[in-house]
């Protein structure tokens, strides 16, 4: 599952939704200029900049954050056609 920490402002974060849209790819998306405890756990983590992408596997046992937007868009383009 991915989950996409983003704002509605923010032009690299509407990049990597077209992205995944364009791809057909189902995220869940959180907004973190309305959900402020998400923000703080996000800054509590070291994260401070969005976009983040949160890849989870087998029913969040791992996690992984990719935190800058290119590493982001190179992730999506290599695992998905």
């Amino acid at each position: 599952m991915i989950t996409l920490f983003s704002s509605e402002n923010c032009g690299k974060c509407n990049t990597v939704k077209q992205l995944l849209s364009d791809k057909n790819i189902t995220y869940k998306e959180i907004d973190v200029k309305k959900d402020f405890k998400t923000y703080a756990d996000l800054i509590n983590k070291g994260i401070k900049t969005i976009p983040v992408m949160l890849l989870e596997h087998d029913s969040s046992i791992s996690k992984h954050y990719i935190c800058q937007f290119e590493d982001i868009l190179t992730y999506i383009n290599e695992n998905y056609v």
